[in-house]
C-alpha cells in the first residue's frame, strides 16, 4: 500500500488558468495595436491594458499571499514579506514580485495629483523610476506638471520583462514565484 503525498489545500492554484487566458487576448490586442497605431498613440492604446494586466497581477499575488497567511506559511504575519521570498531582485532589493505590486498601485493613482503611497514611492525610487531633485521634488522626465507618467509604467514592466515579449511572461513569472514559494514550504516542513 502506498501513502500519498499531503498537500495543504490552498496549494491547487485555481486563479492561473483563467488569468492566462485573459492574458492571451491581452497580447493579441497589445500585438494589433503595434500593427495598426502610430508610436505615440500605441502607448495611449496599450497604457489602459498595461495596467490592467498589472493589477491582475497584483490581485492574483496579494491573493496568494492571503492563502500563504492563512495556511500560517513561515510565521510571517503580513503579505508583503512574501514579496520577497523567490522573487529575482531587479535593483537594490527590489523585487520582481514588489515591482509588479508597486506598478500597479502607481497605475491605480495615476490619476492623483502627487499622491503615492509611501511604500510605492520609495520602490519606484529605489530601481530609479522616480528620481528626487537638489530641491527634493520629485523629477518627472517629460512634463512640466507635478503628474504620473506613462514612462514609469513602460519602464517598470520593461525591467521585469522585455516589453517585446509576450506579456503572459509576467504572469509566468508570479506562477512561478507562487510555486517556490510552495515548494520551499514543503522543504522547511520536513
Amino acid at each position: 500500500m502506498t501513502t500519498k503525498e499531503k498537500h495543504h489545500w490552498l496549494e491547487n492554484d485555481f486563479r492561473y488558468n483563467n488569468l492566462k487566458t485573459l492574458f492571451l487576448k491581452y497580447d493579441e490586442v497589445i500585438d494589433e495595436n503595434k500593427k495598426n497605431c502610430y508610436y505615440d498613440l500605441y502607448w495611449d492604446e496599450t497604457y489602459l491594458i498595461y495596467g490592467i494586466m498589472l493589477i491582475s497581477l497584483q490581485n492574483y499575488i496579494n491573493q496568494n499571499c492571503r492563502d500563504f497567511l492563512d495556511s500560517n506559511m513561515f510565521k510571517k504575519n503580513d503579505k508583503s514579506s512574501y514579496y520577497k521570498i523567490h522573487s529575482k531582485e531587479i535593483k537594490n532589493g527590489v523585487t520582481q514580485i514588489e515591482l509588479i505590486n508597486h506598478l500597479a498601485n502607481y497605475f491605480k493613482h495615476s490619476d492623483d495629483y502627487n499622491y503615492l503611497h509611501i511604500y510605492t514611492f520609495t520602490c519606484l525610487k529605489d530601481v530609479g523610476l522616480i528620481k528626487i531633485n537638489d530641491t527634493k521634488e520629485i523629477e518627472l522626465k517629460k512634463r512640466k506638471e507635478q503628474r504620473f507618467e506613462y514612462d514609469i509604467l513602460i519602464e517598470g514592466i520593461n525591467m521585469i520583462v522585455p516589453l517585446e515579449n509576450s506579456m503572459t511572461n509576467l504572469l509566468d513569472i508570479t506562477k512561478l514565484w507562487r510555486e517556490e514559494v510552495w515548494r520551499q514550504y514543503y522543504t522547511e516542513k520536513e
